[in-house]
């Protein structure tokens, strides 16, 4: 059980520092990533003052991140379509998949240019409390990864 603690609190840490996603979503999805959001900031003690900066700088983004993750949907659908076609044509297939990995790769981007202004806003302290909830995700996500191919090895 305490183990299940801890994951949320380091998720929620990674959701708060990390994730642009956020910024888009069902009203449900963003109600709970809002919640996990308050966590994180009440671990890093945020003032309202980088609270506020982290809001503004998330909203600066908003419209670029939906319509990166609208062109990375876009993509897959074009992806898959291809993957089915009759005939099969490799050109088409490989032009697809090239999107849409350039379509990822213009997220991730954005995440990371994201997540470094976010990080420009934290003290020095708050800084290395980042990291340290990211490396316990790290870990609990390769423990989770491992029990996964485990399972999958034993099948």
């Amino acid at each position: 059980m305490r183990w299940i603690a801890r994951r949320v609190l380091v998720m929620t840490a990674v959701v708060a520092a990390l994730a642009p996603a956020v910024l888009v979503g069902s009203r449900t999805r963003q109600g709970r990533r809002g919640a996990l959001l308050e966590r994180a900031a009440e671990r890093l003690e945020l003032t309202d003052e980088q609270r506020q900066r982290i809001r503004a700088l998330y909203a600066d983004h908003r419209a670029q991140v939906r319509s990166q993750l609208e062109a990375l949907g876009d993509r897959r659908e074009s992806q898959r379509d291809a993957m089915w076609a009759q005939p099969f044509d490799e050109a088409r297939l490989r032009d697809a998949a090239e999107a849409l990995g350039a379509a990822r790769a213009d997220l991730v981007v954005t995440r990371a240019r994201i997540a470094h202004d976010v990080r420009a806003v934290l003290t020095p302290e708050q800084v290395k409390e980042l990291d340290e909830m990211l490396d316990d995700y790290r870990v609990l996500r390769g423990d989770a990864r491992a029990r996964f191919r485990a399972r999958r090895d034993l099948s």
